[in-house]
């Protein structure tokens, strides 16, 4: 069967159906009619068929109307059978496709069918040049961001999709995502082609007629308007060929318009967010009907989140079961009172979350996902006293893996640190106890430079007490500031000592082997920068954590530190010794190793 031709009265074999006048006489085995008698009867077929004329709907648009009104109209060149092509670019109303697109889209098509098989790879050189498949049609509509959507075809427009998508587009905010209807018409008797029903959204209730074919002279205009009466009837006056699947019509979506719309209206309804992506899931899982997908998103999913919320919260947590069980000593006749009493209270605090807006704005934080919208509205009947908004709770529940229990473990440790994230880090090195980062964190109350892994390897070497553990660390602070005091002349106070002890055990993280040298090394330093200082003719003195800061800044080096503090050049680096012409092989490396204090080290070790 060939499709149209812009040059002239090509037809299909006509079929038999009712007004469609004489048939072609069948064919049997070769002999029964001549070639000569078969001709004949498709010519006189081809004649009766070409004196019918399909009445046209609305009122003509001429080549002036289209001009004036501004409009893109793309025809078939002369002997073509290009009607696809022509169709998807008056619908989009500029020349979105050339004639490569719609080849590329046909052998991608074909090679679909063959399985897509390397072995069986389909060129788009071979594709064809003329009449394309509707499949084919879709897929390089897909390419411009437009879904072509198959919908069943019906005699009765009212029990159409395709009124369905004229409605949601008029009542729609912006309309535009809606671009009209491709039209494939096989009918019996008539020439396979393309054409659309353009719905102009700068008219209410407009639509165009653009079909590509040129018409012959005597034929009527093809290309008109229509309102929306012209348009079912239209319809109406083709049930039958509807019926029999012989004419289609294609609604045409704008996808990204779609979503856009959906999201505007969700926007609108409550200031609800939705993600460009989840919306073209949601258009695609509803038919591409804009007020259908807002429906169920609006509607249904909230029942959705109400329900999976019931099933996972109205029932004790695993926390609150252990600490019933644990207190009934595992005596399951002893747990059940409690037990019901922790029923009943959940079940009363589930009561009444579907009257207000609170599945719906969990739905909006969770880009619509009822499992994860139900989970966040557990946490917050599980915390009846919380002060936290619903999206300080979806971020605790990101952080904690989407774990209910860990994420109140987590927002109840934020009054004594600083963020979130902080939170997580110590439940992580607590293994997710609660008590233990509890006692982590009244360790570091008393010692706030500790690092959590120091106060968390103290209380492991103290049985886990925070009051021995903070003894033992008073005592290892005292032992380095003493190391400090030791090593202070008349350039460091002894009120200055304890800055000197703590900077020594910050950095090095507290470490024993470490600490005490360090605490020496800072105390020399510090004195011989301010002497350094004096030096150069400085008279004024700088605090013990201005030094601190600047010796830090100059790796430690008292020369450095001279400089940055008084904001000078750094002195010339002294020039290398100038080595021996002979190489000495084997000659042994010294290397400074600071003193240590092994005595202190034995009593107060932590690492």
């Amino acid at each position: 069967l060939e499709g149209c031709s812009g040059g002239g009265p090509k037809q299909m074999m006509p079929m038999s159906g009712p007004g469609l006048g004489r048939q072609p006489p069948a064919v049997g085995r070769a002999g029964d009619a001549s070639s000569q008698e078969m001709a004949k009867a498709l010519a006189e077929s081809l004649k009766l068929q070409q004196n019918l004329r399909d009445p046209q709907p609305g009122t003509p648009v001429h080549p002036e109307d289209i001009q004036r009104g501004h409009l893109y109209y793309d025809p078939q060149r002369p002997g073509s059978d290009t009607c696809g092509l022509n169709a998807l670019n008056n619908l989009c109303q500029r020349p979105m496709f050339q004639l490569s697109d719609l080849r590329q889209a046909e052998a991608a098509h074909a090679q679909a069918q063959v399985g897509g098989s390397f072995s069986q790879q389909i060129s788009a050189h071979s594709a064809p040049t003329g009449f394309f498949d509707v499949e084919a049609i879709k897929l390089a509509a897909v390419a411009a961001d437009l879904e072509i959507v198959d919908v069943e075809p019906v005699a009765d427009y009212k029990k159409s999709s395709c009124l369905k998508f004229a409605e949601s587009a008029s009542t729609s905010v912006d309309g535009s995502w809606f671009l009209g209807f491709l039209v494939y018409d096989r009918r019996p008797g008539h020439v396979m082609h393309y054409y659309v029903l353009r719905r102009d959204e700068r008219f209410s209730g407009t639509w165009l007629k653009l079909d590509s074919q040129v018409v012959t002279q005597g034929e009527e205009v093809r290309n008109r308007v229509m309102t929306d009466a012209d348009l079912w009837a239209f319809y109406e006056a083709s049930a039958a060929h509807f019926q029999a699947w012989n004419l289609r019509w294609y609604p045409v979506v704008f996808r990204t318009g779609a979503a856009r719309e959906v999201r505007g209206e969700l926007r609108t309804s409550g200031n609800f967010e939705l993600g460009e992506e989840r919306a073209l899931r949601a258009l695609r899982e509803h038919g591409w009907l804009v007020h259908r997908t807002t429906e169920h998103l609006m509607h249904e999913l909230p029942q959705v989140v109400i329900r999976e919320l019931l099933v996972e919260f109205v029932r004790p947590s695993a926390t609150e079961m252990r600490t019933v069980l644990e207190a009934s000593k595992w005596d399951l006749d002893t747990a059940k009172p409690e037990i019901d009493a922790l029923l009943r209270h959940r079940f009363d605090r589930a009561k009444g979350v579907d009257k207000d807006e609170r599945p719906r704005k969990a739905l909006s934080l969770c880009d619509w996902e009822p499992a994860p919208a139900a989970t966040l509205l557990m946490l917050q009947l599980q915390m009846p006293d919380s002060k936290y908004e619903l999206s300080e709770l979806r971020q605790a529940l990101d952080l904690a893996g989407n774990d209910v229990d860990r994420a109140e473990a987590l927002l109840g440790l934020l009054p004594a640190v600083s963020s979130m994230q902080e939170a997580v880090t110590l439940l992580e090195q607590s293994k997710w106890s609660v008590r233990t980062a509890q006692r982590i964190l009244e360790v570091r109350l008393r010692f706030p430079r500790a690092s959590w892994n120091v106060a968390r390897e103290v209380l492991r070497r103290n049985d886990d007490d925070p009051h021995a553990a903070c003894e033992m660390l008073t005592e290892y602070t005292r032992r380095v500031r003493s190391v400090v005091s030791e090593n202070a002349t008349g350039d460091l106070a002894q009120n200055e000592v304890a800055a000197v002890g703590d900077a020594a055990l910050s950095s090095t993280d507290w470490e024993p082997s470490a600490a005490f040298a360090t605490a020496k090394e800072l105390a020399l330093n510090v004195q011989q920068t301010r002497q350094n200082l004096r030096a150069r003719g400085c008279q004024g003195v700088f605090s013990v954590e201005a030094v601190l800061t600047a010796l830090a800044a100059g790796d430690g080096k008292p020369a450095a530190a001279v400089s940055i503090l008084l904001g000078v050049p750094p002195p010339p680096r002294e020039a290398a010794p100038r080595q021996s012409q002979i190489p000495v092989l084997n000659s042994p490396v010294t290397r400074r190793v600071p003193e240590s204090r092994g005595e202190e080290e034995e009593g107060c070790s932590l690492m």
